[in-house]
């Protein structure tokens, strides 16, 4: 199946942000560049919260339709050509191609796990603490 790319609200001309859904791979996604009519536009950066970010000093919002370039951690590329055809907030367009190996993820879904298990650990060193607390009360007792 295709990936999406789901704009984020409050995209301007100045910056323009969106989330990659559904894309292929056995990894995370090391970089997006952004292309207008098959020549290289603006590259975009990452977030912390697992959204890219692109500014190109107030073109974005000129230059629809624009081409998606992404390439996996693997090392593997993939141009969607004419796939970002508005920077409205929120607007999902799906992509006329896809990574070719692995597993779908979703960058969101990632996130979304990764604090999932970090709220697992915590929770068990807790839970151990007060074991051992309640062991140790009873044992003076």
């Amino acid at each position: 199946s295709n990936f999406y790319v789901k704009n984020k609200a409050g995209t301007s001309k100045w910056w323009y942000g969106f989330h990659l859904n559904d894309v292929n791979d056995d990894g995370g996604i090391k970089s997006v560049q952004l292309l207008k009519s098959g020549k290289y536009f603006t590259s975009c950066k990452k977030n912390e919260k697992s959204f890219w970010i692109c500014n190109n000093g107030g073109q974005i919002s000129k230059s629809t339709p624009l081409d998606i370039k992404i390439t996996s951690d693997k090392g593997r590329s993939v141009t969607a050509r004419n796939c970002i055809t508005s920077l409205d907030g929120n607007k999902v367009m799906k992509c006329n191609t896809n990574l070719s190996k692995g597993s779908a993820f979703t960058e969101e879904e990632d996130t979304a796990a990764s604090t999932s298990i970090i709220t697992g650990v915590i929770a068990i060193v807790l839970l151990t603490c007060i074991i051992i607390g309640v062991a140790g009360y009873c044992f003076i007792k």
